[in-house]
């Protein structure tokens, strides 16, 4: 679509610029035009680009929590020790409950006795905030009954933790705490903001 848009935007600055008795000025105004809407298409389909990745990325995330919470009972009774994290994370790929779209991205599967933990992470600089926004509105949120707590961190270019934060699911959260499902769309934007020395962003999820 791209390449048919400038290819008719082109045809039409030749025609114009191949008629008789335009002044240099003139044609300069037309290619700086064309730049220009050159421009904003890269710049729309850069965009759109973004929005498919993070949306691609989110309906693979959604399906790996519906996968494994539906499991809970069976993963914890894998773990013997309350202290002790047991990796489930064979059994989810065993399984086929991790789509092929997350094949490459980094997830850890875990199990205690009385609670499930899954983590991954979010390039920050690859549409981060859109897709922050979008878990919650389209996972945590829906599974805020369920969830335990949501613990997101970064981790700067040494490797080190950063930025952590906790949001508590309602059967973790106080009366006098804002839990997750409670959340608002500016609750959401304030979540989901962007730090510049951050290099990557985990989310660790627990379940009841």
């Amino acid at each position: 679509m791209f390449y048919i848009e400038n290819q008719s935007i082109n045809t039409s600055v030749c025609y114009y610029l191949n008629e008789k008795g335009r002044s240099m000025i003139e044609m300069l105004g037309v290619l700086a035009i064309v730049g220009i809407l050159s421009v904003g298409a890269i710049s729309a389909y850069q965009k759109a680009m973004v929005k498919h990745e993070a949306n691609k990325f989110i309906e693979g995330i959604a399906q790996v929590v519906q996968n494994f919470t539906l499991y809970s009972k069976d993963w914890k009774k894998l773990a013997k020790n309350e202290d002790t994290l047991v990796s489930v994370g064979q059994y989810m790929k065993n399984a086929g409950f991790v789509p092929k779209s997350l094949s490459k991205e980094t997830m850890y599967f875990g199990a205690y006795p009385n609670r499930i933990f899954f983590n991954f992470n979010v390039k920050p600089k690859a549409g981060y905030q859109e897709k922050c926004q979008m878990l919650f509105t389209q996972v945590f949120i829906p599974y805020g009954d369920t969830i335990l707590y949501i613990h997101r961190y970064g981790r700067d270019e040494g490797g080190n933790s950063i930025n952590d934060k906790f949001y508590k699911g309602r059967a973790e959260c106080r009366s006098t705490e804002k839990c997750i499902p409670d959340f608002k769309f500016e609750d959401i934007i304030n979540v989901c903001q962007y730090y510049e020395d951050e290099v990557t962003v985990f989310f660790s999820a627990y379940f009841k």
